[in-house]
């Protein structure tokens, strides 16, 4: 969660009265991935200073994306310490007193963007052939490599529909 221009106001002042910060979960297996992630133990959470922290949302677009399982999927950093093992959200839907087995295969994950940073995301199973990405930050990007078990060619596009050209190849990645 990020905050943006926060005020205070009251007798009580916070520990940290910067106006810009991110607040994560209490699982140290994301959070002390980030250097500037501090415990808070009354929040049962962590405090960030970094604004390069950023959701990363991906799902399959695929015909099957109610009822394939894709993870777990792993995703990995080249360039820091980041690795992230996770799974489809839970099925919510109802069929009588049993669950419909349906699922959206969708799968979010925190990460830490910047000039160089690259993730591989490693699939378990066939990666989907049609998925939508979405990074939610303002301040940040980053490199994202999927490896596909076939070869072939692959369009990337906007939100709009409209064709990202491919970037010259790096060797240095």
């Amino acid at each position: 969660m990020y905050f943006e221009k926060t005020t205070f106001a009251g007798a009580i002042q916070p520990f940290n009265v910067n106006p810009s910060f991110q607040i994560m979960s209490g699982l140290p297996e994301n959070a002390l991935r980030f250097p500037t992630c501090k415990r808070v133990e009354a929040w049962n959470g962590y405090h960030c200073m970094n604004e390069n922290l950023a959701i990363l949302t991906f799902e399959s677009l695929d015909e099957d994306k109610l009822t394939r399982i894709l993870s777990p999927i792993t995703i990995t950093g080249l360039n820091n310490s980041a690795q992230n093992t996770i799974n489809t959200f839970m099925d919510h839907g109802w069929d009588g007193f049993y669950t419909s087995m349906k699922r959206l295969s969708r799968f979010t994950t925190i990460i830490e963007g910047g000039s160089g940073n690259v993730y591989d995301i490693n699939y378990k199973s066939t990666p989907p052939k049609k998925q939508k990405f979405t990074i939610r930050s303002n301040t940040t990007s980053a490199v994202i490599r999927i490896k596909y078990t076939k070869a072939g060619a692959y369009i990337i596009k906007d939100v709009n529909g409209n064709q990202i050209n491919a970037n010259g190849w790096d060797n240095t990645i």
